[in-house]
């Protein structure tokens, strides 16, 4: 179930941009929070984050819950966390090493109380 009260959306990964952001039903663009992976001119980094978010929701039905806080999204895509299944994508990214906290958003997320935010409960003292 969806936290907050921005958009709760269900679809399906139509395609995957790179490893933290992802398109659904082919025309939203949804942003992941708190999560940063490597960008295509990097090149370290890259096709590893990108090719786990294809593995895990490529094709697959998944559910977005807006970050409340972010409702403006970032360049036109809307922003959230991303479940593909019951796997919380954003939660997964960090866990495999394949993304980096982005600590700069840590008090503009409803989501930075979650147990997978560890890296804000670290920083909050100089958030």
């Amino acid at each position: 179930e969806c936290k907050g009260t921005a958009r709760c959306l269900t679809g399906t990964v139509t395609k995957v941009k790179d490893g933290d952001t992802l398109v659904l039903n082919k025309n939203i663009t949804v942003r992941l929070t708190l999560v940063d992976t490597p960008e295509k001119k990097d090149k370290i980094g890259w096709k590893n984050a990108t090719e786990f978010t294809k593995k895990l929701c490529l094709n697959s039905i998944a559910k977005v819950d807006e970050d409340d806080k972010q409702k403006g999204g970032s360049y036109g895509r809307l922003v959230g966390v991303v479940y593909c299944g019951e796997t919380n994508l954003n939660s997964a990214l960090l866990e495999s090493g394949l993304a980096k906290g982005y600590i700069k958003y840590c008090k503009k997320s409803e989501f930075v109380n979650e147990n997978w935010i560890s890296f804000c409960a670290s920083k909050k003292k100089r958030c």
